[in-house]
């Protein structure tokens, strides 16, 4: 998928959008590729840089100290949740003083990511707590992301051919199914997964990071469409 410089539909919710501008950001967005800046160091040739330094260019993905984004690193519970947030634009909403879980405290720097998380509903917790440090499965990462598409869970049929391609198809749990085969129907697997899922490894953060920032692009599209197809809504929402 081609980017274009423009990245107002990805950080903008419907109600910011008129038919006039739409119609206006047709006519005028440039197709160009922008000139991705080295937002870490040890990202050079990595398949999930562009993908990477799109969310480090929108404060989903903050800079780390030693300048560098450990891109072959696990996931860990708490920094997806964080991750997902500030993709989907929900750190402003207020969560209680008093913690859901009995191991995330207040004072933890994903406290508020975790309860935001939760009362969306994107990510549970666990009989004995949240468990923030713990790594995350590829398939599980997967599922929580496509998660934020809000959309109906597909039925057998199409989550059988939506999982076709994959070579490892009959290895995915399946739990897992459903979720992999939203998120490949929406277009945000990458080309890392061309022939096989491995839905229960270990997600690195590489691996997460691309994944949700075609999750960014696909709810982008979506806020377009919709402003596009109910013009009065978007209009009288301002």
């Amino acid at each position: 998928m081609t980017r274009t410089n423009l990245k107002l539909s990805s950080r903008l919710p419907v109600w910011c959008f008129n038919t006039s501008l739409v119609l206006s950001l047709a006519f005028t967005l440039t197709l160009t590729n922008p000139a991705y800046a080295a937002r870490f160091t040890d990202l050079s040739g990595n398949f999930a840089e562009k993908y990477i330094n799109t969310l480090s260019d929108d404060g989903v993905i903050a800079a780390e100290p030693d300048g560098k984004f450990h891109p072959s690193d696990p996931v860990t519970r708490a920094q997806l949740a964080d991750w997902m947030v500030k993709a989907m634009g929900l750190q402003n909403q207020s969560v209680p003083s008093t913690p859901s879980f009995t191991d995330v405290k207040p004072s933890d720097w994903f406290y508020k990511s975790v309860e935001i998380i939760k009362q969306n509903n994107y990510i549970a917790g666990y009989p004995d707590g949240f468990r923030p440090k713990q790594n995350i499965q590829r398939g599980e990462m997967i599922s929580i992301i496509a998660r934020g598409l809000n959309s109906p869970t597909p039925d057998s049929g199409s989550i059988a051919r939506a999982l076709s391609r994959f070579g490892d198809k009959n290895k995915i749990p399946d739990w897992a199914r459903p979720g992999i085969a939203q998120a490949e129907l929406a277009g945000m697997l990458t080309s890392n997964e061309a022939s096989n899922v491995n839905a229960t490894g270990i997600a690195t953060r590489a691996e997460t990071a691309a994944i949700l920032a075609r999750f960014y692009d696909v709810k982008g599209d979506q806020a377009v469409r919709q402003a596009i197809s109910n013009p009065g809504q978007a209009a009288g929402n301002q």
